[in-house]
């Protein structure tokens, strides 16, 4: 365990970045490109694939609820939240070999095996290390600007696996490759175990600083008093959190901006191979993916500078306006590579502070609801929170496999050892345009406005004063 009460070297590049790095790779992976494996390599259309992510999203939130119980209602020398990194490492494991070993040639066993194993996956797997990894930032220290840094580094993580790895190398490496069941199993299973070794780096560089400040003050007190969140009852908690104007605002904020965000995300591999390139030729995704991503790099090193000097409310609402410029460029002629390109570049040159800086904002509200209510509601707050990410993809694939599904999606055909593309109709290129470009043009739209209200950043500075 970590021995500095201040964040560290080491915490950063480790605990923060690495570590997380590796986990997260999987899941942006999942997020672009499980829907392939299973409408491609599979074959499946219709009402199984649409309703399966849905009906993953009921088992999701109750995942959630409970983890965010029992996170609140732990207490071990290691942390609340840290230990159940441990519980999550070799449940992705696991859980990646099982999505990819389908068995074949029984259809219900094989819609069986699915439904289990994205269920593992997405309902058990990953809520456990997504929930215990999110509260990392929030309880890691009081101090605002340490707490802003390891928010940047933290979305760097997220920001490379999903823009780096998943979008770029991915797409240009290793997707043209998995031509059959078995290739996709051998990737997987290699990344599940990158998966295992990344929680557990992130596990060893990590610490729970106020955790253990509450937990002293829990100790020190007289018996019978009441000190800290788990002692009181779930009713009083959400009370105390529902009742918050700046707490609605930044949930409708990730719910927004990560609906959109899982729409562009999933549509993305079917835009660049129907719209604006050819099936798996394996440079369209990686060239409009590098106009993306040299953004989030730049913005790793300007993010906290900005949030620092104008503060992290007036950078991410200047910056969603900037985005909503990028995506009408784009839309000017979405079948034309360079207008979306430099469209696609203005955009998530506007995203940088939402990505990067959001979390420290987040955090900002819990200690605002700590003083408030005389109790802290991270366990609560991040329930809902990781219910939010890890639906918000479950949910958009169940709208965009209906919607390609309604508009008449051709799935591609093995001719000679060779998949063909099929000729896709008016209605399903609109769905795909929709889903890549409009999606996020309509949510950053609106997330201007309401994040223009969340003047939790105002409220702190006059407390330190």
């Amino acid at each position: 365990m970590l021995k500095k009460d201040s964040v560290s070297l080491p915490e950063m590049a480790l605990g923060y970045f690495l570590g997380p790095f590796g986990v997260l790779i999987v899941n942006a992976v999942f997020t672009c490109f499980l829907n392939r494996f299973y409408t491609d390599a599979l074959g499946l259309s219709g009402k199984f694939i649409t309703a399966l992510p849905l009906v993953c999203t009921i088992f999701v939130t109750i995942a959630n609820i409970i983890l965010g119980i029992l996170i609140d209602r732990t207490r071990t020398k290691m942390g609340k939240a840290r230990p159940y990194l441990l519980v999550a490492a070799p449940l992705m494991v696991v859980s990646c070999v099982l999505m990819f070993s389908v068995p074949t040639g029984n259809i219900r066993l094989e819609l069986v095996w699915i439904a289990v194993s994205y269920n593992l996956y997405f309902a058990v797997a990953y809520p456990i290390y997504f929930l215990s990894h999110s509260m990392m930032v929030p309880l890691s220290t009081r101090d605002s600007a340490a707490r802003g840094k390891l928010s940047v580094i933290s979305n760097a993580a997220n920001m490379g696996a999903a823009g780096l790895f998943a979008s770029i190398l991915f797409p240009m490496l290793i997707y043209p490759r998995l031509k059959n069941q078995r290739a996709w199993l051998i990737c997987m299973s290699i990344m599940g175990a990158v998966a295992l070794a990344g929680a557990l780096v992130e596990f060893c560089f990590t610490r729970e600083r106020i955790t253990e400040e509450l937990y002293l003050k829990k100790l020190e007190a007289p018996a019978g008093e009441k000190t800290s969140k788990e002692e009181l009852p779930l009713k009083q908690q959400l009370k105390g959190v529902v009742t918050d104007k700046y707490w609605w605002l930044i949930i409708v904020f990730y719910l927004l901006f990560n609906l959109s965000g899982g729409m562009k995300n999933l549509s993305m591999s079917y835009y660049c191979d129907y719209i604006v390139g050819k099936y798996q030729d394996g440079i369209t995704q990686t060239l409009l993916a590098v106009f993306s991503g040299i953004p989030m790099v730049l913005g790793m090193f300007t993010a906290w500078p900005l949030a620092k000097k104008f503060g992290k409310k007036n950078c991410t609402v200047a910056g969603l306006w900037l985005a909503v410029a990028g995506g009408v460029i784009s839309f000017i002629n979405p079948t034309n590579f360079i207008m979306v390109a430099i469209g696609v570049t203005i955009k998530t040159l506007g995203t940088i502070p939402a990505c990067y800086v959001m979390m420290a904002l987040f955090a900002d509200v819990l200690d605002h609801l700590e003083r408030k209510n005389g109790y802290r509601s991270d366990g609560l707050s991040m329930s809902l929170y990781s219910i939010i990410t890890v639906s918000a993809g479950g949910i958009m694939t169940a709208v965009f496999n209906g919607l390609i599904s309604l508009s008449g999606y051709q799935p591609p055909q093995l001719v000679n050892g060779v998949m063909e593309a099929a000729v896709q109709n008016d209605a399903t290129k609109w769905v795909i345009i929709m889903g890549f470009l409009g999606a996020e043009m309509i949510a950053y739209a609106i997330l201007a406005v309401t994040t223009s209200f969340l003047k939790v950043e105002e409220e702190q500075k006059e407390v330190q004063k």
